[in-house]
């Protein structure tokens, strides 16, 4: 009996489990300025469910301002970018000198929802407010 109580307990648990065996979407993000040049200090937020779990994928665009992301199974996910902006001060002479590092995070800056289906690459473009 004992036994038998392990083995239900163990199958609810990998049923109840967050199952990334299925098909999936992949998504190209590019961000922008409002004038079309590529965003180089965004970082990107992807949020979506997956069989009731919560799940995120972030991380910074590339140089050509793209960042991707791969969602199983394939649904509607939602976008945020974020701008992050990184300055350094380099004071005194050398051997003396102190460098200072400044990083500034803004607000959500450009948000969109991409629908992805399973086999598909989806492009979507964001424009965001806070990019340089």
């Amino acid at each position: 009996m004992k036994y038998m109580f392990s083995i239900f307990a163990i199958s609810l648990l990998l049923i109840a489990s967050c199952n990334k065996d299925e098909d999936s979407g992949v998504t190209n993000v590019s961000i922008v300025t409002a004038s079309g040049a590529p965003c180089s200090n965004a970082v990107v937020s992807v949020n979506y469910t997956a069989n009731g779990c919560a799940q995120s994928l972030s991380g910074s665009v590339n140089s050509s301002g793209v960042f991707t992301a791969q969602v199983s199974p394939p649904q509607t996910v939602n976008v945020m970018v974020y701008a992050i902006n990184r300055d350094t001060l380099i004071t005194g002479a050398f051997p003396d000198t102190i460098m200072t590092i400044t990083i500034d995070t803004t607000d959500i800056c450009g948000t969109a929802s991409i629908d992805l289906q399973a086999g598909v690459v989806t492009n979507t473009t964001i424009v965001a407010s806070c990019c340089n």
